[in-house]
């Protein structure tokens, strides 16, 4: 979940609430703050500070993202064998404001994070203050997260978020106001392993634009099946139309339990 909130206040008293919920439900609390920062960390002594900038290895104190990943793996796996039954993050993203390169591209990064999360089906909160990041790139970093709470700046009225392991979920609209930062998304995807399924039940409108960022992904991986789940009737028409299917045999669509694929 992203989080947009004006100030520090107006979220402390959510986050509490979201904490104990974590602990009723028998997971490992975890509250990712920079250091400055700590004092307002609160939760109490069952929360565990993680300061991502005692995780850079350098003397520059530069944060790689892996490093943030492997953390996320190391510290699931000990709460697991301590006998919780899982992790909660709440994650106070300011730290980011020293990273130029995390910060340039938050979108791929918390893309990135998302399958992490997915794979080690932790909770994870990360918190946006609004004024730290221009109202663009806000927009774009709610737009790869499934749910979304607070005052987002904007809505791209795009959503795009892991499911599984090659398996990611769209919803809402491609069209030209935000068809570039559905092909970011896609790349910053890719980059990271292949596309294995899309799952678009809850799109409703892809653009002529949009078809052509999903033909240049079955084009990149000639030799990677890619199938496009619950696709709607007018997509599969247009890629029909198109004569996509003949140049792209490895994409295919699969369509919802009980449903008949249109020919």
């Amino acid at each position: 979940m992203c989080w947009v909130v004006s100030s520090s206040e107006q979220f402390e008293g959510r986050a509490d609430r979201y904490l104990e919920e974590g602990a009723l439900t028998g997971q490992k609390l975890f509250r990712v703050i920079a250091r400055g920062h700590a004092v307002e960390a609160g939760g109490g002594s069952e929360v565990t500070l993680i300061d991502p900038m005692e995780l850079a290895p350098t003397e520059d104190r530069v944060v790689a993202p892996e490093v943030l990943y492997a953390t996320f793996r190391q510290i699931a796996a000990r709460a697991r064998e301590e006998g919780f039954s899982g992790v909660r993050v709440l994650a106070d993203m300011r730290w980011v404001l020293a990273h130029p390169l995390i910060r340039s591209d938050l979108a791929a990064f918390e893309l990135r994070l998302d399958e992490v999360v997915t794979e080690l089906h932790a909770t994870v909160v990360c918190l946006y203050r609004q004024g730290d990041h221009p109202a663009r790139d806000l927009a774009e970093t709610v737009a790869v997260h499934p749910l979304v709470g607070g005052q987002p700046p904007a809505d791209r009225g795009l959503r795009i978020w892991n499911v599984d392991r090659g398996t990611w979920e769209v919803a809402g609209e491609i069209d030209e106001s935000n068809v570039d930062a559905f092909e970011r998304a896609m790349s910053a995807i890719m980059a990271a392993g292949p596309v294995r399924r899309l799952r678009c039940g809850g799109l409703r409108f892809i653009s002529a634009a949009g078809i052509r960022v999903l033909t240049e992904i079955g084009m990149a991986r000639p030799d990677q099946t890619l199938v496009i789940q619950n696709a709607s009737p007018i997509l599969r028409r247009c890629w029909a139309t198109l004569e996509l299917d003949e140049d792209l045999p490895q994409v295919g669509f699969e369509p919802a339990a009980g449903e008949e694929v249109a020919g």
